[in-house]
């Protein structure tokens, strides 16, 4: 059997989404057995792109608002999933929309990330073309930066879609998803 991972419905109305829209289109039309994943914003984005500035700096910063909640995902929760549906015929012609178990804003964030490393850490929201220009200074391509920009202001404008929480972790692995505090703690260890 074959799945496709894509975004979450919600960000079919970006350009980025859209390409996985008529990837979907194509093989729900089609004859090919196979099991979409759809997949919320990952927690690993944390570690991998604000680990450095919470670590050094005792802070990170995102284009949005201090109460925009998202319901983050746990990387390992969406590979399991993908696992299970690949082993499991029972997952065929599904789409299955992955989030973590609650929506967090970035103050939630800073809040427990203080209190699981002992140490003060802020958030603070960057201007969206100051975030731009430090994707560009990173040395991302521009279809990038213009992509990831366009993502954090589709999750600033249409929250209440980003903030859904889904059952679809627990209802493939028959076990909770993983929380915030729970990737945190695995990270720390």
């Amino acid at each position: 059997m074959n799945f496709f991972c894509s975004v979450l419905l919600i960000f079919l109305y970006i350009k980025i989404g859209k390409l996985h829209q008529a990837v979907e289109q194509y093989l729900l039309k089609s004859k090919i057995l196979c099991t979409i994943v759809r997949m919320n914003v990952p927690m690993s984005n944390f570690k991998t792109f604000h680990g450095p500035d919470i670590l050094e700096q005792a802070k990170f910063e995102l284009p949005l608002s201090p109460n925009t909640k998202v319901s983050y995902v746990s990387i390992n929760d969406v590979s399991s999933v993908i696992v299970e549906t690949l082993l499991d015929e029972r997952h065929a012609g599904k789409i299955y929309n992955l989030t973590g178990p609650e929506a967090l804003s970035c103050e939630e964030i800073a809040q427990i990330l203080s209190k699981m490393c002992e140490k003060s850490i802020s958030y603070q929201k960057k201007a969206p073309e100051a975030f731009q220009i430090e994707l560009e200074q990173q040395g991302l391509p521009n279809w990038a930066v213009k992509s990831v920009a366009e993502l954090y202001r589709f999750q600033e404008q249409y929250n209440d879609y980003v903030n859904m929480v889904t059952k679809d972790v627990s209802l493939v692995l028959g076990r909770p998803a993983q929380s915030f505090r729970d990737f945190v703690s695995h990270e720390i260890e």
